[in-house]
């Protein structure tokens, strides 16, 4: 029985498809390969027919992938990868001077500000021609990780599968914290403060996406559909932990926030007083994370080591009181 002639795919051809994944731009696509956009059109043309599949469908901001673009792109990345890595086994090292990749980094806000933004000007400086695009969470981090959705995501705990890889950051902690004009700042002078002196104030608190990453009965990190049932311990809800800081001006709330995060807004001038940590909740330790796909990638291995060059800057949650009942 004779064989089935396969189709011919040339890593030039792999490699457009890697990059408009990327940009999800024909023309952008086109001038990283350094080619025209009408050359650009009939390799994807090509790779439609090979794949049977459309690929990529055009709206108004530019390209979509299709499902089946979304699972062959970790295949074909790892097949860039790997001849990548033959070349440069050749006797040509990596270099982030050259790299005129896309990086997409999943965050909330919070640990975009924290984590990652201090180690941009490193980045920026060692690879002027990169590109880092820092997009929302889904509710399953995972499958951003697995689709190649995303490149590297920020979570506080680590995911429990043989495919995700992960490293600490740093220690962490939830944390009290007010204007320095709220009158739990004066009563701290006078006695030690204990949780119910907080208590009787109100919070303003952060609310998510619904996630299979949180616990429903978790009532620091409440789920949105959660908001009608804690009406009456919380005054203000916003949708951005970096928001909460803003609503205490003024208001005699009480931020329930993640404590390196105030440290920080505190040491850039802020006017805020942690207060210290609730006894009951204990220290978390947030996470890199990122599938085992791009594990051995130079470039994605380099940009973790930049965000955590910066790892210095951040508190000991050791330092602050853990308040008493």
């Amino acid at each position: 029985m004779s064989e089935q002639k396969l189709p011919t795919l040339d890593m030039e051809s792999v490699r457009l498809f890697v990059t408009l994944f990327e940009t999800l731009n024909l023309s952008q696509t086109a001038e990283r390969c350094m080619t025209s956009v009408a050359s650009a059109s009939r390799v994807l043309s090509k790779l439609r027919l090979i794949f049977g599949d459309e690929l990529f469908t055009r709206y108004h901001l530019g390209m979509l992938p299709t499902a089946r673009a979304r699972e062959i792109e970790p295949v074909l990345r790892a097949m860039l990868l790997d001849y990548q890595q033959l070349l440069s086994g050749a006797g040509r090292s990596f270099n982030p001077a050259e790299l005129t990749r896309t990086f997409r980094v999943g965050a909330v806000d919070y640990g975009v500000y924290n984590y990652l933004v201090p180690a941009l000007p490193a980045i920026v400086a060692a690879a002027p021609l990169a590109s880092i695009d820092f997009r929302p969470l889904d509710v399953n981090i995972g499958m951003q990780l697995k689709s190649g959705a995303l490149d590297l995501a920020v979570y506080p705990t680590h995911e429990n599968d043989p495919d995700i890889r992960s490293q600490p950051i740093c220690r962490d902690a939830v944390a009290y914290v007010v204007h320095v004009s709220h009158p739990l700042v004066e009563l701290a002078r006078t006695r030690t403060l204990h949780e119910s002196d907080i208590l009787r104030y109100r919070f303003v608190k952060t609310s998510l996406i619904p996630s299979q990453n949180i616990q429903p009965e978790d009532p620091f990190m409440p789920n949105q559909s959660d908001i009608p049932y804690r009406s009456l311990e919380t005054a203000v809800w916003v949708p951005y932990f970096t928001q909460a800081f803003e609503c205490l001006h003024g208001t005699g709330l009480v931020a329930m926030t993640g404590l390196q995060l105030a440290a920080r807004r505190i040491a850039e001038g802020g006017d805020y007083v942690i207060l210290g940590k609730p006894s009951r909740i204990s220290d978390y330790t947030p996470h890199f994370l990122w599938h085992v796909r791009v594990d051995k990638d130079p470039a994605v291995q380099w940009l973790r080591g930049m965000f955590l060059s910066e790892k210095g800057r951040f508190v000991d949650p050791d330092d602050f009181v853990s308040l008493e009942p």
